[in-house]
Parts: structure tokens; C-alpha cells; sequence
């Protein structure tokens, strides 16, 4: 973080606060968070997405601007959130990074950047930005605190993941005044149209296989491939894989059950051999894989290759008709 800190201390002019592709809503509660707390510094930016944000994304910036696929030339300075993955940053113009924050692991574009903090072992990027916030001086409001709530309570599977250290953050937010159930609100809602359909048109195209009492999902979409995989993952599935074929990349989304942790399976570790396979880069969490390249018909050998790291666990796979 110390490399950081001493960065954002030397910036000047204004900046892009970037993330990527269909932000979900810690990619944005942090660039939100960031905006508003340099903001405090005296520090003028934008908030740039590469392609589009998510549905909760969206209700969490409100009437607040956001850029989609910037052009980073307008800039002086273009701090990268959430992400240091050139795959999913694709659409974004002259892309360039000097300051880059996340909790995944390091992709290429840290090579290039002036100054980095990326660190794992945090559950969420909103975490990182209200540290961050917290050794730069800047007084964390209530409005500061309800963004930065939402992306910690979204990436930590509504607390469901959180442990000691993560509670104690949540509980310094709230004393700013902020009530839990406006944060609730501000993230929750009715699933929308398209969302359900393609939900829906995933169930048709699933492939299902069975190790043990593992089971094991794995279907094709156009679009919402996190949000699919998460369903598949409610409604049974310990693991689900989702891949998004599009003309010239493909995204594979993954989600799984706490108890795989507990077995030794780190989506993450496994997603990075996923980004090799198809071409491009992956990784992620343990419970939350995810991978983008160009080798658009790489599908089956992704299957093959998650079906045998889950073998030498879990046994023999099968198929279930």
C-alpha cells in the first residue's frame, strides 16, 4: 500500500478511474468510493468502465457519470480498479495504467503501471479502497460508507464469507450512521427480463456430471455468465461453469459452494490454467474463477481440463443424462 499512498500524493491534473468490463458492484463501490474520497484531496476524475456495468452496478451509481470505453489519451493520470487483465479492459481506447488497485492476482498490465497494490487475501476491492482512504486522511462520511458497504457485502456473499477482520471494517462503516438495511436495498432488487431469460435458456443448454456427491455444471449463454453461474450455484450445483462465446473471445464464469475450499480446490489457481487454454489470462478467487480469450472454441478442452483437476479430488466424473 506504501508505494500507493506515496503515488496518489504526486498526482496532478485530472484522471480516469477505470474498471472493467460489466463492473459488477465491488468494481464500482470502489471506483465510486475512490472518486469521492480523492475527491476530498482535491483531486478531479472520471469513472470510465470498459463495454457496460452491471445491473446492481448501475442502481449503486445512481445519476452519477460514468464513462464507457474511455478514451485514456483524455487523461493525466488513469488509475486502474478491481482488475489488471488486458482482456477485460479490451474496449477501452490507448489504454494505459499507472496506479493499479485489486485483490486478484497480478495480470500483465503491472508491468507497466507506476505504482501497485494488489493483495490477494482481501475479500474485496472496496476493502482496499477504504484502507487506502483511511491512510491518506480522508474522512469517511456516511455517503463514502454506504458505497464501500456495498461492494464489501457483494463480494463477501452478503457477509456469508466474512470473517473477523472484514466485520470490524463493517462495523466502523456503519458507526458512520449508515443503517445495513439501506445498504441491502441499495443492492438488491427484482432480477430484470433479460437477466431471467437468459438464466433460463442457460438450464436448456446444461451439461451435468456427477463425482462423488460433487456436482459439477456447465452450460453456454450470450450474456450474464457470473449472474448464471451464481444461479446454477442456488439452485444445486456445487460447481457451475459458464461460457460466453463471442465472435472473437470467449469468458468463462465459474461459482462454487464454500465446501470445495474446504476439499482444496482453488478456482482461482485453476482458472489461471483456464486463461492459458483459451488463449488469454484468468484467475480470481477460490470460490470465484473466472478467464477471457480468443480461442473461441477452446470449450471442450476447458471442460476436460476442470473435469481432471476435479478427478484427482473428488473421483471419477460422470455424466448425468
Amino acid at each position: 500500500m506504501e508505494e500507493l499512498v506515496k503515488a496518489v500524493g504526486k498526482l496532478k491534473g485530472k484522471g480516469l478511474l477505470l474498471t472493467h468490463h460489466n463492473a459488477d458492484l465491488d468494481a464500482v463501490s470502489s471506483a465510486l468510493g475512490l472518486k469521492y474520497g480523492l475527491g476530498k484531496l482535491g483531486l478531479e476524475m472520471d469513472i470510465g468502465v470498459a463495454e457496460s456495468v452491471s445491473r446492481a452496478g448501475k442502481k449503486l451509481l445512481g445519476s452519477e457519470e460514468i464513462i464507457v470505453d474511455p478514451d485514456c489519451k483524455n487523461y493525466e493520470w488513469v488509475f486502474l480498479v478491481e482488475t489488471s487483465v488486458p482482456e477485460q479492459l479490451a474496449s477501452v481506447k490507448n489504454l494505459r495504467v499507472d496506479l493499479i488497485l485489486d485483490h486478484h492476482p497480478a495480470g500483465p498490465l503491472v508491468k507497466g503501471a507506476k505504482a501497485v497494490w494488489i493483495d490477494e487475501k482481501e475479500k474485496a476491492a472496496a476493502l482496499m479502497v477504504f484502507r487506502l482512504l483511511k491512510v491518506l486522511g480522508v474522512e469517511i462520511t456516511a455517503e463514502i460508507a454506504k458505497i464501500l458497504l456495498a461492494g464489501i457485502v457483494a463480494d463477501t456473499a452478503h457477509l456469508r464469507l466474512a470473517e473477523r477482520g472484514e466485520f470490524l471494517v463493517v462495523a466502523e462503516l456503519l458507526g458512520t450512521g449508515v443503517k445495513f438495511s439501506d445498504v441491502l436495498n441499495t443492492i438488491e432488487g427484482e432480477v430484470d427480463f433479460s437477466e431471467r431469460v437468459a438464466v433460463l435458456r442457460a438450464l436448456g443448454r446444461i451439461e451435468v456430471y456427477r463425482l462423488g456427491e460433487l456436482l459439477v455444471c456447465f452450460t453456454e449463454i450470450g450474456s450474464f455468465e457470473s449472474q448464471t453461474a451464481r444461479a446454477l450455484v442456488k439452485a444445486g450445483a456445487d460447481i457451475a461453469v459458464v461460457f460466453d462465446r463471442k465472435k472473437e473471445e470467449l469468458r468463462v464464469s465459474s461459482r462454487a459452494k464454500k465446501t470445495i475450499e474446504d476439499r482444496g480446490i482453488d478456482l482461482s489457481i485453476l482458472f489461471i490454467e483456464v486463461g492459458k487454454i483459451i488463449g488469454g489470462t484468468g484467475g480470481g478467487h477460490p470460490t470465484a474463477g473466472s478467464a477471457n480469450g480468443r480461442k473461441v472454441k477452446a470449450i471442450p478442452e476447458v471442460i476436460e481440463f476442470l473435469l481432471g483437476e476435479l478427478e484427482k479430488v473428488y473421483g471419477k466424473a460422470e455424466r448425468l443424462e
